[in-house]
């Protein structure tokens, strides 16, 4: 490979990193039909097929020893690959191997010679390249895992298989260790616990498939807990790294694998019960052959407090008001500084939104999207948080009304705050942070929104006066009032208006801020204070004004601020406090 052409422009490319970049895929894409040939023999015995697939393992097992480790400098350090310049790829790469050589046992295609040149040439020496990054309680280390079990039965190295189901960073203690008490991955990303899903699924029906008892249980809460954080428009919040995940897209293929596992759950075919059945080639091959759709459970505001994660629903399923926020652990190395980051949807349209996260290897992800400035939470002195975690305050759901509270005093040294979300029956929104620090601070309070923006505040061309994640923010301009003032955010034909409460000395500043998808911009609103002690209030409804009756008042005497909430049309004045005895 010495010149590639963009059928695009034709602008024509050679040498490093272009060379590499076509040998992995073509390493990824002979690996894939390794697999599928094989599996098309099994099927069709069409000797075709699996005179392919033996062609692909017997070559592989002639070259894959004489290829460098490296990594994807080219360098040999830990976490690369032979065939890839990364231990995850070329873990993938082997699972598709090793069940192609799986699916032509007693085939007569493999000679007994061809059969020990494939264990010694491919199969054990890529155990052994892909177990020299054991990465601990981590998503990478499941793939690592699933490869090494498989091509480790087959090889006969059955002291390494069993490692990877008993030993210190096995699946048992994956499960033991990785999946919190409420079922969320440790790395509180919904992306990353459905690729941890992914990546332990062919051990698992591996594993059913022979006499070795692994307790997989965790496995039914994990696929029944983050259904817990389905938004409106049946995607995953894009939480911390990670891809976007959608019932529509794709996450159909994964609950039928795993309906078939725990065929006695109550709730694990709700997602194919409203979506559809999954159509992937392990969806067919492990899904159950008959399914009776027999209705779903409707779900409702809820708090998962082992992964710091509070969901409060109001309205019909088809028109719903939805809040998410975020304070527990950080995530490790994917975590992203948000703690009392929050996500709103009014009426089945999204208000309030973060960033989020869109791949890696640019400055938008690397620098931008784990920024605090990035979610719809509070920065302090243009700073962003710590690597923190933040505790529930109390949870209340009553009759179509929810309400939540959370704190942290660890993501800014000498700071603590409080974040009040709550959801009216009507699907309207309110929302109370107080910050509180030992010396006077900047405070900006921060909400991304989803759409366009347009307000009557006279804002002028303005700067932040901060760097860093501040410096990708695009068209600012800013205004100091003391008032109350409106915003609308359009989207999809639906427009909400935000309202925050004024207060002496605040500057509100507009701006554009990138996003997901990479590429895109959204409006930032930024309500900054310079203060020891603040608390900000707003509210969100439907429509281009506040809807009449809905009326917010923060009384804030110094003691424990309390927000006062009217519902339209209703006589009963609504009391919300950090504390819930003062709730009514």
């Amino acid at each position: 490979f010495t010149l590639h052409r963009s059928p695009a422009t034709g602008k024509e490319y050679s040498g490093y990193p272009y060379d590499e970049c076509i040998t992995t895929y073509r390493h990824r894409y002979i690996g894939t039909q390794a697999y599928e040939m094989a599996l098309a023999y099994a099927l069709t015995e069409d000797s075709r097929y699996g005179q392919r697939a033996r062609q692909i393992l017997v070559e592989y097992s002639q070259r894959y020893q004489h290829y460098e480790y490296h990594d994807r400098h080219g360098l040999p350090n830990r976490g690369g690959g032979k065939a890839f310049p990364l231990s995850l790829d070329e873990a993938e790469w082997l699972i598709d191997l090793a069940s192609a050589y799986d699916l032509l046992q007693g085939s007569g295609l493999l000679s007994e010679t061809e059969k020990q040149q494939i264990v010694d040439g491919l199969l054990l020496p890529a155990i052994q390249v892909v177990s020299l990054n054991d990465l601990g309680v981590h998503n990478i280390q499941i793939w690592h895992n699933t490869a090494m079990f498989l091509a480790g039965l087959h090889a006969k190295d059955y002291i390494r298989a069993r490692q990877t189901l008993r030993g210190a960073t096995g699946v048992e203690a994956q499960f033991a260790q990785g999946v919190q008490a409420d079922g969320i991955w440790w790395e509180n990303s919904p992306g990353y616990h459905f690729n941890t899903i992914r990546g332990m699924l062919p051990m698992i029906q591996a594993v059913k498939r022979t006499s070795l008892q692994v307790d997989i249980s965790p496995l039914e809460t994990m696929m029944t807990a983050v259904f817990d954080l389905k938004l409106p428009d049946h995607t995953l919040p894009l939480i911390n790294d990670g891809a976007r995940e959608g019932y529509l897209s794709g996450l159909r293929d994964e609950y039928e694998q795993v309906v078939n596992l725990f065929p006695n759950s109550m709730r694990l075919d709700d997602p194919i019960s409203i979506f559809g059945r999954g159509r992937t080639l392990a969806a067919v091959l492990y899904g159950p052959a008959d399914f009776k759709r027999e209705g779903w459970s409707d779900i409702t505001s809820k708090v998962l407090e082992g992964s710091g994660l509070a969901v409060l629903r109001s309205g019909p399923y088809w028109q719903r008001t939805m809040a998410l926020m975020d304070f527990g652990t950080h995530g490790g190395g994917h975590g992203h500084q948000d703690k009392l980051g929050i996500s709103v949807w009014v009426q089945g349209t999204e208000v309030v939104r973060e960033a989020g996260s869109d791949g890696y290897g640019n400055s938008v992800s690397e620098n931008f999207f784990p920024s605090t400035l990035a979610h719809s939470t509070v920065v302090v002195d243009g700073l962003d948080q710590l690597d923190a975690s933040g505790c529930l305050g109390y949870f209340e759901m009553e009759e179509g009304a929810s309400t939540v509270t959370a704190c942290t005093d660890q993501a800014y040294t000498g700071v603590s705050q409080r974040r009040l979300m709550h959801t009216t029956e009507e699907g309207h929104f309110a929302d109370m942070f107080e910050v509180e620090g030992d010396v006077t601070n900047t405070i900006d309070y921060v909400i991304h929104a989803q759409g366009t923006a347009s307000t009557s505040l006279n804002l002028q061309p303005s700067s932040f006066g901060y760097g860093g994640a501040y410096s990708f923010l695009t068209d600012v301009q800013s205004i100091s009032t003391g008032e109350d003032f409106e915003i609308q955010f359009e989207h999809n034909g639906k427009t909400s208006t935000l309202m925050v409460l004024g207060e002496p000395g605040t500057t509100v500043f507009l701006a554009r801020s990138p996003g997901y998808p990479i590429g895109t911009r959204h409006p930032i609103l930024v309500v900054r204070r310079t203060a020891q002690r603040t608390v900000f209030a707003a509210g969100i409804t439907e429509g281009s004004t506040m809807v009449p009756g809905f009326d917010l008042e923060l009384i804030d005497d110094g003691d424990e601020p309390v927000l006062q909430l009217n519902r339209p049309q209703e006589e009963d004045l609504r009391t919300l406090s950090f504390v819930p005895d003062v709730n009514n």
